[in-house]
């Protein structure tokens, strides 16, 4: 049960009350969601002004304790996923800021992949993952067109440290959020212009889009040479040069590292040694500069019970991987396809669906612990 009598809670141990906190606070993390995923429908009908509520902001923040950004969120969301129904059945169960990482690179397309990787993964692997795919998302219905886009990494910048860079700065509707003091005419002022657009446009009308319509009005010209520079970015990314995805920061004259059978999945010290040396203590997912916090069997270890092929990488690299993204993960990293490998090896698909699972749960719970080796 749930639900305990105040006079219950004294009584319980401290693993108990750990217990029970870790459930509370997921029912009431997933009912939030829930409630959050109404409001776009509430907004569209007007359903706060019948009941005597100033805004869908105050309808929000009074039934359910929701704040302002959070309800911008969701209403910029919608502009996005309302034609993709994938997404929006499965918005009440992961979230507005979830959803909101692949938003902007859904299309009718790609929704129910997108709906199967927002499922699976956590949102700072989801982050990882949507970056790579953001400048060319056409990689997730032509699996060859990965080729395209490490091609056009390499003639951009030579590495996929430079292209990481360009992905965030490229992603014009990725949001940054703004916090600033103005005095009350200035306050005004702005939430009276604001009354007046929603009654132009019928609609609720977000602070972004606010800001958006009064640099337009002011800065038309500026906009405009923005818009070129853009253009011209999204034609460089259509010019391919190799085929591959390329890793700089690890030399190709490493030698393999060949170790012997161990039918333990205790790693020895010397083995660990040696690929932290190898990999200098960072991930080995190509273009990647964190610190490595996992080994990763490629083979998994309950298919090839043995210390060979394990590649060190960071915890959101770790997680991508076990969804099926790369399609040779045999092969050394620097020549690592992206792709989906669905219906490939069923056997370590089913691995990678446990592992999912238990992460999810760690997740869900918000545990601290996380396993170190796969």
């Amino acid at each position: 049960m749930l639900v305990y009598k105040l006079s219950k809670i004294v009584t319980m141990t401290d693993k108990e009350l750990y217990q029970y906190c870790q459930d509370v606070g997921a029912k009431a993390r997933d009912w939030k969601k829930r409630f959050v995923a109404l409001l776009p429908e509430v907004a569209k009908r007007n359903l706060y002004r019948k009941y005597g509520f100033a805004s869908i902001v105050d309808f929000a923040g009074r039934l359910g304790g929701v704040g302002e950004y959070t309800v911008e969120v969701a209403m910029q969301l919608q502009k996005h996923i309302n034609d993709k129904p994938a997404l929006l059945n499965i918005l009440p169960k992961v979230g507005v800021h979830k959803m909101r990482v692949v938003a902007t690179i859904a299309t009718k397309e790609n929704q129910e992949i997108l709906a199967k990787k927002v499922m699976e993964m956590s949102k700072p692997a989801l982050q990882v993952w949507a970056r790579e795919i953001r400048p060319r998302p056409e990689i997730l219905q032509n699996p060859d067109s990965q080729k395209s886009l490490t091609e056009a990494q390499n003639s951009l910048f030579g590495n996929n440290r430079g292209f990481e860079n360009f992905s965030d700065m490229s992603s014009v509707d990725e949001r940054i959020h703004y916090s600033f003091d103005v005095d009350k005419k200035t306050d005004f002022k702005l939430r009276k212009y604001k009354q007046e657009m929603e009654k132009a446009i019928k609609r609720y009308a977000t602070w972004c889009e606010v800001m958006q319509k009064l640099i337009k009005d002011k800065f038309d010209i500026a906009n405009e040479l923005c818009k070129e520079k853009i253009s011209e970015s999204n034609q460089m990314i259509q010019n391919p040069v190799n085929t591959t995805i390329t890793n700089m920061s690890k030399s190709e004259s490493d030698k393999k590292i060949v170790y012997a059978s161990n039918t333990t999945r205790h790693i020895p010290a010397e083995i660990k040694r040696k690929i932290q040396n190898k990999y200098q203590g960072m991930c080995g997912y190509p273009g990647c500069n964190k610190p490595s916090t996992v080994l990763h069997h490629t083979k998994r270890f309950a298919l090839s019970p043995n210390h060979e092929n394990i590649i060190p990488l960071c915890a959101e690299h770790h997680e991508i991987i076990h969804t099926g993204w790369i399609k040779n993960e045999n092969d050394s990293p620097e020549k690592w396809l992206k792709g989906l490998y669905d219906g490939i090896n069923n056997a370590k698909e089913k691995i990678d669906q446990r592992v999912r699972l238990f992460s999810n749960f760690l997740n869900k719970t918000n545990h601290p612990g996380s396993p170190n080796t796969s």
